[in-house]
C-alpha cells in the first residue's frame, strides 16, 4: 500500500481553514492509500497520528495532552522571530 501525507494547519491567517481543508482531504482518499495526517500549529511544531483525522479533536485542541495519548511531535520550530511571526512555545 501506498503512503501519502496531508500537511495542513500551519503559521498562517489561514490555519484554520487548512485544518479544515486536510482533515476533508485525509478523510476522502481512496482505501487505496494509507494517509498520514501531518498537523503543523500555530507555532509551527509538527504533530501526526490518526486520531488528528477527527475534526472534532480541533474544537478543543490541547496539544500537550494529545501528544503525551494520541499523537507524536514530530518537528518543532518555535523560536520568535519578526520575519516569520512565529511566537515562542514551551516544550
Amino acid at each position: 500500500m501506498k503512503s501519502i501525507a496531508v500537511f495542513f494547519g500551519g503559521v498562517s491567517v489561514e490555519h484554520d481553514v487548512s485544518v479544515i481543508t486536510g482533515v476533508l482531504t485525509c478523510n476522502s482518499v481512496s482505501e487505496t492509500y494509507r494517509v498520514v495526517p501531518v498537523y503543523v500549529d500555530g507555532c509551527g511544531e509538527w504533530f501526526t497520528g490518526d486520531i488528528l483525522r477527527d475534526p472534532d479533536v480541533y474544537a478543543n485542541l490541547d496539544l500537550k495532552n494529545l501528544q503525551k495519548s494520541l499523537c507524536l511531535r514530530v518537528a518543532t520550530n518555535c523560536t520568535p522571530s519578526a520575519a516569520n511571526g512565529l511566537k515562542n512555545c514551551a516544550p
